[in-house]
């Protein structure tokens, strides 16, 4: 039997739901920060979802949250939903299932849509998905590393404490306390998470003012309220923590991350401009790695973002890869000129069941406003086992 991949309409998955509840999901590609992102900044952004459930008659087996966006040269490209502001991406699937043969159906559709759908496929991807050994395999994809994350273990207690022995922060420390006791504070409760995350987003326009004279991400439209809503959205499932460092009752530093199970993703910090002398980022980073640690977590994923600090707390570090396929140049002009590709490039693919794709395009300005596409079948026979374990 073969698998079969549909777009769904909107974020309607039930099946997305429920594997995002599974241990290990990403939280960048779980359904409450899809659904957010979408409902705050899709349509500012120019993005219109596009989530793929692959399965068959009998039940989904996974599921792929994606995005078409359009270039100002009318170039259509695929992200996983919510790029850039998701880290890396990649399929959900079930773990009873061949996450291989779910790779294949996924890609073949992303293939086989090219000039008809869309112009570029660009993943920002994991490095443990099976994406890669599929692409590499297909031998059409582009694989780039695409830089990565600094990790840091937090499971070894005295390499935790050698790795944080600062003296130069130990007493700019002692300076701060001249204005106050300082204190952590590790906000999990739902109730107070959403004032803590008030504070972070007036932090962090501070900060930016000071940097750049901009207010950082919260330039870009709905960003200020997609922050509102995932606190009050993953603060309620327990997967947002809010960390602030004060001086008495007064908060000069604070930071907002993600936890799954026992890992921990570093996402969003802000800082008093006018302490930026004592680095109160450093003073509370060695604070709050110890605290994350006594509640359990084991790593601390610090983001794609590459910023020299992050080098200082690294035990490890976990590249990232850009997973690509662009339209060949002979067809990309057709492709900008009527938005589909020709019937005889289309026929290359071939065997392997028929794709119905419905396209929900909600938004003007997109050239492509299809209710159901029969897109070319899959290019290769799916394999009922992985061959790259």
């Amino acid at each position: 039997m073969g698998l079969e991949v549909t777009v769904v309409a909107g974020l309607a998955s039930r099946a997305w739901k429920s594997l995002s509840a599974r241990p290990g999901t990403l939280p960048f590609q779980s359904y409450d920060w899809c659904r957010t992102w979408t409902a705050r900044v899709a349509d500012s952004a120019g993005a219109l979802p596009m989530v793929l459930e692959v399965g068959d008659s009998t039940r989904i087996y996974g599921v792929a949250p994606l995005m078409v966006t359009e270039t100002p040269a009318l170039e259509r490209v695929v992200h996983w939903l919510g790029w850039p502001d998701s880290e890396y991406g990649d399929v959900l699937c079930d773990p009873e299932y061949d996450p291989w043969a779910m790779s294949v159906a996924v890609l073949n559709f992303l293939r086989a849509g090219l000039g008809h759908a869309w112009d570029r496929v660009d993943l920002r991807t994991a490095p443990w998905s099976p994406l890669l050994d599929v692409g590499h395999a297909q031998g059409t994809w582009s694989i780039e590393e695409a830089g990565g994350c600094v990790i840091t273990a937090l499971d070894d207690a005295a390499r935790l404490d050698s790795l944080l022995a600062s003296k130069e922060y130990a007493r700019k420390a002692r300076r701060l306390e001249r204005l106050g006791p300082l204190k952590l504070r590790v906000e999990q409760n739902p109730a107070r998470i959403t004032a803590a995350m008030e504070r972070l987003l007036e932090l962090h326009a501070q900060e930016w003012a000071w940097r750049a004279g901009t207010a950082g991400v919260l330039d870009r439209p709905g960003m200020a309220d997609f922050h509102r809503d995932l606190a009050m959205v993953m603060g309620a499932r327990g997967h947002l923590v809010m960390a602030e460092l004060c001086t008495g009752e007064r908060v000069i530093c604070s930071y907002c991350g993600l936890r799954v199970g026992k890992s921990f993703f570093g996402w969003r910090t802000g800082f008093d401009p006018q302490l930026a002398d004592y680095s109160p980022g450093q003073i509370m980073y060695r604070r709050l790695l110890p605290a994350l640690a006594e509640m359990g977590v084991e790593d601390f994923d610090w983001g794609i973002t590459p910023l020299s600090y992050k080098d200082v707390f690294a035990t490890s570090f976990r590249s990232v890869y850009q997973l690509g396929v662009t339209l060949p140049d002979d067809d990309a002009g057709q492709s900008l000129a009527t938005g589909r590709i020709s019937a005889a490039a289309g026929s290359r693919t071939a065997e392997a069941g028929r794709i119905c794709v419905r396209l929900i395009a909600a938004s003007t300005g997109w050239r492509w406003r299809t209710a159901e596409t029969h897109l070319p079948s899959t290019a290769i026979p799916i394999p009922s086992s992985n061959p790259w374990t």
